[in-house]
């Protein structure tokens, strides 16, 4: 891992054409120390302490201002490439999968800050506390972050979602939640050749009860139908018009429905929806087994809140806080190369190795699964 570090830091500053002369607190241990104080929860007097420095805590401060924003970013893109080449993720049916979803965090409440990313005004309000939303792009086998987006509270991720999909290559499956399934962001999956699994709501099932925008094809099994979905009439206020006028009329997609059993819930049904067409090369059970661990993005941003501390920041400033969202990052993946190296040499996957002190399972992964 420190290899890993080591070598993508090298190599994303003369990218960027930072220059820099070698001193003390360099952007190499700057980088070192944002990290270090972020994993020890420690404040920069006795972030000095425990690093065993002979500088003040403003130096520190001066330090992490001078470093530049695109270097954080870039050095999260290069770990992350550098570690999936190094780590062969588990494939599912020879394709990568991914997952991406949204997370909301708090912020300190300066007046900055507020005019950013706007206070929570739901029904239960955090205190006050500004609430910005960060959207993750993960890998579904490493669990490693490729990809965030930081957005105000009042922004909708649905239309920076397609930011996204310039981070995926061509075959690479996404798993969605159910924000997602519109006829939009999934003709513009299809049209970069990414494949989609999204659960869907009830008002947009193929069913007879259904409006004549989705309309039922063939029968590819049992609740395996081939649907055929039409372009809304109105386009979305976040598509110009001229994108608009490039998406298809028609859509052909896979609807696939089935039923949750839970000990101590009521039955219910359920309906997915994708691009994987072909029922012989992608089965019906496998498509739903692998929707059902879509879950595993909440339990890692349960570990990034709750586990790492990015419940609430302590920068005051904008750049500040988008630094420190790096840094937490850069810690995240880098603890997570530190689980796929002891999974690998326990000989077991990495979503049996906890991030916390304590043993945590995904409970919703082992939800029974039957057709009717």
């Amino acid at each position: 891992t420190t290899e890993i570090y080591t070598l993508s830091l090298h190599d994303a500053l003369p990218i960027l054409g930072h220059r820099w002369r070698e001193r003390q607190l360099g952007p190499q241990i700057t980088v070192q120390l944002m990290v270090l104080q972020l994993l020890c929860n420690a404040s920069l007097a006795c972030l000095v302490q425990i690093a065993g420095l002979s500088v003040t805590p403003q130096a520190l401060c001066d330090a992490g201002h001078r470093l530049p924003l695109q270097v954080l970013m870039r050095l999260v893109e290069r770990l992350c490439g550098r570690a999936t080449d190094r780590e062969s993720g588990v494939l599912w049916h020879g394709l990568r999968v991914v997952m991406a979803d949204a997370m909301h965090f708090m912020v300190q409440d300066t007046p900055d800050l507020i005019g950013r990313y706007l206070r929570y005004t739901g029904p239960k309000p955090t205190l006050g506390y500004p609430t910005p939303k960060l959207l993750s792009l993960m890998e579904w086998s490493t669990g490693l972050v490729r990809k965030v987006i930081m957005l105000p509270y009042g922004r909708q991720e649905l239309c920076c979602f397609c930011r996204m999909l310039g981070y995926l290559r061509q075959g690479d499956v996404i798993l969605l939640d159910r924000a997602y399934g519109s006829f939009v962001h999934l003709s513009l999956m299809m049209d970069r050749g990414v494949h989609a699994c999204v659960r869907l709501s009830r008002c947009t099932v193929t069913a007879p009860w259904a409006n004549h925008r989705y309309t039922r094809v063939r029968r590819l099994g049992r609740q395996d139908h081939l649907v055929r979905w039409h372009r809304p009439q109105r386009r979305p206020d976040w598509m110009s018009q001229r994108r608009w006028e490039q998406v298809p009329r028609t859509i052909e997609l896979r609807q696939i429905a089935y039923r949750l059993c839970r000990k101590g819930f009521r039955t219910h049904w359920a309906w997915i929806i994708t691009t994987l067409t072909d029922a012989r090369e992608y089965p019906a059970s496998d498509i739903v087994a692998l929707y059902n661990r879509r879950w595993q993005i909440e339990v890692n941003f349960r570990d990034l809140k709750s586990t790492l501390g990015l419940r609430l920041l302590r920068p005051r400033s904008i750049e500040q806080v988008r630094k420190q969202i790096l840094c937490f990052i850069l810690l995240y993946n880098l603890v997570r190369l530190a689980m796929l190296e002891s999974a690998r040499e326990q000989g077991t996957t990495p979503d049996r190795i906890s991030l916390d002190r304590k043993s945590t399972r995904l409970n919703s992964s082992h939800a029974n699964i039957s057709y009717a």
